[in-house]
């Protein structure tokens, strides 16, 4: 994925793109343009300094689109110069969270919490010597702040989440505070937008006690906000925020979202396989299927679309050999750690698909594997007779 650039390559990039010049190994020259600062964001932003803001625009679009190493790279070439920038190890903490919610797993905890306390020590330090942080160094901590909350939510340590969720919300209405002369740093509305929801999607799950209200919509607004004006999180908010409609059951706008994510991320997996399961839940077979056929054809190894396909098939019965391939090829895929809902369901369809085709032992080895609990009602249901007929 990164590639190494010639010297003529160096020179389009310095002639052309200032702001990235020093970065020449990190970029590959044919996206050079995608990954540069707009001249008009650079001038509505001018209090911030123009390299950090520069790199934080050209990390996040290289991990849309995928990009992890260049990104690395980037952020990388940047702390030679400038060690004690917090936009480094922040985006180090990106890289790699993104990195693991595309696989579903937590292959990358180790470089996480490296990347997290070195950007603990650079907040700390600026907060030692320094009594007013500026706008972009709250946005910032906030943001720190906020993937931290992310990772404790995902390891399933809510009231961490919470707790630490908070202080980043408290740092983006700081940060709005600090714009109200200035051009709006709409980024914020992505930390509030995500706390709110957030906070109150674990409150009805009882996972967390909350003052507050049912934020739900006023998180998705928020999100709104910043998928159309951020800055730097437009493109991650317009995930989110079609993943959350499609949490919502409003698929419409989720795929209207998705349309121009996947047409400039192209390689973004999850994007894609977002967009097929959202076609497949309107009704959409034929165009669901193909379109998560098309994240194999970019990554085929990535089991976790191949889950969703062998789903597909399966509820279609057109092709229980291609079904067999892609859910097992889930299920034995031990490198990563699955979500253990689609493991059983993952399961449950190769039980069931095995006892049509009368191999009652391959039905049998599937069986064992299976949490009930992570199926749905009609599938129990359909679970209870393949089991009554095993003991038959």
């Amino acid at each position: 994925m990164l590639r190494v650039l010639i010297v003529l390559g160096a020179i389009l990039i310095q002639t052309v793109h200032a702001d990235l010049s020093w970065a020449a190994s990190a970029i590959p020259v044919e996206k050079v343009a995608s990954f540069s600062l707009p001249e008009s964001v650079a001038k509505n932003y001018s209090d911030i300094p123009r390299k950090s803001l520069a790199v934080a625009w050209a990390g996040s679009q290289m991990i849309m689109a995928r990009e992890y190493e260049a990104a690395l790279a980037l952020l990388h070439d940047y702390e030679k110069e400038n060690p004690d920038d917090p936009i480094v190890s922040l985006g180090e903490m990106f890289v790699f969270h993104c990195h693991m919610i595309e696989n579903m797993d937590f292959r990358f905890v180790k470089e996480f919490r490296i990347a997290e306390s070195k950007n603990i020590h650079i907040l700390e330090s600026r907060r030692d010597v320094k009594k007013e942080a500026t706008r972009w160094e709250n946005l910032l901590a906030g943001a720190s702040y906020g993937m931290r909350g992310m990772m404790f939510a995902r390891q399933q340590k809510y009231l961490q989440a919470a707790s630490i969720g908070y202080k980043a919300f408290s740092l983006m209405n700081k940060v709005e505070e600090q714009s109200r002369q200035q051009t709006p740093l709409y980024d914020t509305y992505f930390g509030k937008g995500m706390y709110h929801y957030w906070i109150s999607w674990a409150k009805k799950k009882s996972l967390i006690f909350s003052p507050l209200g049912d934020k739900t919509e006023l998180g998705l607004t928020e999100l709104k906000m910043a998928a159309d004006k951020a800055i730097i999180a437009a493109p991650l908010a317009s995930f989110i925020l079609a993943y959350l409609y499609s949490q919502e059951d409003r698929n419409h706008e989720a795929i209207s979202l998705l349309f121009p994510l996947q047409e400039k991320f192209p390689q973004n997996l999850i994007v894609r396989t977002l967009m097929g399961r959202l076609f497949l839940a309107e009704g959409h077979m034929a165009r669901g299927i193909e379109t998560l056929e098309s994240v194999l054809r970019v990554e085929p190894s990535y089991t976790v679309t191949g889950f969703y396909l062998g789903q597909a098939l399966f509820y279609l019965k057109s092709s229980p050999e291609r079904a067999i391939a892609h859910l097992e090829a889930f299920v034995f895929d031990k490198s990563t750690v699955r979500s253990k809902v689609n493991r059983s369901k993952g399961n449950f369809y190769l039980t069931v698909i095995y006892m049509q085709r009368g191999e009652r032992m391959l039905a049998k080895q599937f069986l064992k594997e299976i949490d009930r609990r992570g199926l749905s009602q009609n599938e129990q249901t359909q679970l209870d007779a393949v089991k009554k007929e095993l003991k038959g």
